[in-house]
């Protein structure tokens, strides 16, 4: 038993002995290093995809409340002729603008409900239902022209008044404080409300 110790240690000794020794430790280091640059490097693809994703969703909600902007500046043009006086409400014609919902994705910023600005996902909420229940008051209002149903025509007139000036304010107001959140959130992202394809790195 000694002497066999004896020729590992003659055997350590010796230059291939610690050639094979250092051989074996290197590769030991080389494989744990290009096992952890791989993971590292697998990890930070995740991020990307995922940061991508995240502001590709932070545009489209923006583009969503351009384009209810635009249906909302749309129909203040038919509105504002018969603002005043409010005698002249009801005289307002069918209206054109506004009679589709808009596919809305409020429900696709949830990546934001783990942060301090969790209360705009509230805000985008909210703004996909005042604009439908926008929608569903001008196709009421217009049906009750068609069938000249004078008391619903004049109750449905002030509340498409009201409900406008509602979607107009708080629209705008949840898209200066989408554009600014986004902007702080990701700050080398140019956002533009209304443009979903521009993406400086």
């Amino acid at each position: 038993m000694i002497e066999e110790l004896e020729k590992l240690q003659d055997w350590i000794l010796t230059f291939d002995g610690l050639k094979s020794i250092f051989g074996f430790g290197g590769t030991l280091i080389s494989v744990f290093l290009g096992a952890l640059l791989a993971y590292k490097y697998q990890n930070s693809i995740e991020n990307r995809k995922q940061l991508n994703n995240e502001i590709s969703l932070c545009q489209q909600a923006l583009f969503f409340l351009s384009i209810v902007q635009g249906n909302l500046n749309d129909l203040k043009k038919e509105l504002e002729i018969f603002y005043k006086p409010e005698s002249e409400r009801n005289n307002l014609p069918k209206v054109i603008s506004c009679q589709k919902e808009v596919i809305s994705n409020s429900e696709q910023l949830v990546f934001i409900l783990h942060s301090e600005d969790a209360n705009l996902v509230n805000y985008h909420a909210t703004i996909e239902r005042e604009f439908r229940k926008l929608v569903a008051i001008v196709i009421l209002r217009n049906s009750a022209i068609d069938s000249n149903d004078k008391e619903q025509i004049s109750r449905l007139t002030e509340e498409l008044y009201y409900q406008f000036e509602r979607c107009h304010t708080f629209n705008q107001q949840t898209m200066e404080a989408s554009l600014d959140i986004f902007k702080r959130r990701y700050e080398k992202v140019p956002f533009v409300a209304g443009v979903t394809n521009v993406v400086v790195r």
